[in-house]
């Protein structure tokens, strides 16, 4: 399971709904919506200096991908899995404001503005919730709980196995 994060430098779009039609517009009908732009690079290759490709650690369990971004000077998607720390989140917002990138978060949807640029409904905090991941906690305590039974059962058996 993974969660999106779609970069782009231009168009910059005024609201999520604007970036969403991008991206159909993109998907759907195969239009080449977003420009070129180096910086787009650069963002990616700052991200990756920060969280490397899976390509370069194996099967590390710390990394945030389910998938390394491929490189691209228009259009970058960035599939984060599902135990991705918010740590990784706030950097890659924090990357592509240094960068001038935009942002968008099709989960939200929520777009992420880079700094100057664009007010209106642009989101200008720095701030990825858990709130666009409600099921995050019910996972963290369902595991919780089974790892109590498990241990609590074994705890039984041992105890049985003894007498």
């Amino acid at each position: 399971m993974s969660f999106d994060l779609i970069a782009w430098v231009r168009p910059i779009p005024s609201t999520a709904e604007a970036a969403e039609d991008l991206l159909r517009r993109y998907y759907d009908d195969g239009e080449d919506v977003f420009e070129a732009d180096p910086a787009l690079e650069a963002f990616r290759s700052d991200v990756l200096s920060q969280y490397p490709a899976l390509e370069d650690t194996g099967k590390d369990e710390t990394s945030p991908w389910a998938m390394t971004p491929a490189a691209s000077d228009r259009f970058v998607e960035f599939n984060l899995s599902w135990h991705a720390e918010d740590k990784a989140l706030l950097t890659i917002v924090e990357l592509a404001r240094k960068h001038r990138v935009v942002l968008y978060d099709p989960q939200g949807p929520d777009v992420h503005s880079p700094v100057g640029i664009g007010r209106g409904s642009l989101r200008n905090d720095a701030t990825p919730s858990t709130e666009r991941r409600p099921w995050f906690p019910v996972l963290a305590v369902g595991g919780a709980l089974v790892l109590c039974f498990a241990l609590v059962l074994m705890m039984a058996l041992a105890s049985h196995a003894t007498r």
